[in-house]
């Protein structure tokens, strides 16, 4: 409810003359991964999640935007583990670490074009953390995988993430009130996931890169 608030005061105080106010629906996959500090590693896979939700952009001359997103956003990656059997026989097995974020975005920029358009954008993604688990193999003798043992800790991370991001990309307007888009984002957290119950004393960061399409409504 908290964001809803202040997307509509982010309304209320934005000049009246001259303006565009856009709201729209996207959705997208990310490739996620995470950036470890120097003394510290980890073998790891990038996780491959899903972005959606809502925006409102505000645009001042048709060119100039700033705008919010409301998003759904998965973050994480995966880790493989070699088992070796009894008779030598080695298997690989990996463990998934997700974690799942609603962010908040929040993006200025440039806007190019009339029937085909472009954009830029710049910003932060302030995010919350509200699911986050491990999902690794359970063994029995000879290192047979019986089951996979999913397991919350959403309790040992740090709920708050910070992010600056980079985005750029283009669409379609047909009616006039309706916008066709397609846009490719790079994200990369400031502030470390790790707290002295989780990965205590190593730095983990976020880092995904996310390919969104959707469509916007040009109000009136």
């Amino acid at each position: 409810m908290k964001y809803v608030f202040f997307i509509f005061m982010l309304v209320k105080v934005l000049p009246v003359a001259g303006q565009h106010h856009v709201v729209g629906i996207s959705g997208g996959v990310n490739r996620a991964s995470t950036v470890t500090s120097k003394d510290f590693s980890i073998q790891s896979n990038p996780r491959n999640g899903v972005s959606a939700g809502l925006s409102y952009e505000y645009l001042a001359k048709q060119r100039y935007s700033a705008g919010v997103d409301l998003l759904y956003a998965q973050r994480g990656f995966t880790s493989d583990m070699v088992a070796t059997s009894a008779l030598g026989q080695a298997t690989t097995h990996s463990t998934k670490f997700k974690y799942d974020y609603l962010s908040l975005p929040i993006k200025a920029g440039l806007h190019e074009g009339d029937k085909l358009y472009g954009f830029v954008n710049v910003g932060l993604a302030p995010s919350l953390l509200v699911h986050a688990k491990t999902v690794s193999p359970r063994f029995e003798i000879d290192n047979v995988v019986i089951e996979q043992e999913v397991v919350d800790v959403l309790n040992r991370i740090k709920k708050f993430d910070l992010a600056g991001l980079a985005e750029f990309g283009g669409g379609y307007k047909f009616k006039s009130t309706y916008w066709l888009f397609a846009s490719l984002s790079y994200q990369r957290s400031f502030t470390s996931f790790t707290t002295p119950d989780y990965f205590s004393g190593n730095t983990m960061k976020h880092k995904a890169i996310t390919l969104s399409v959707g469509v916007k409504y040009l109000l009136k």
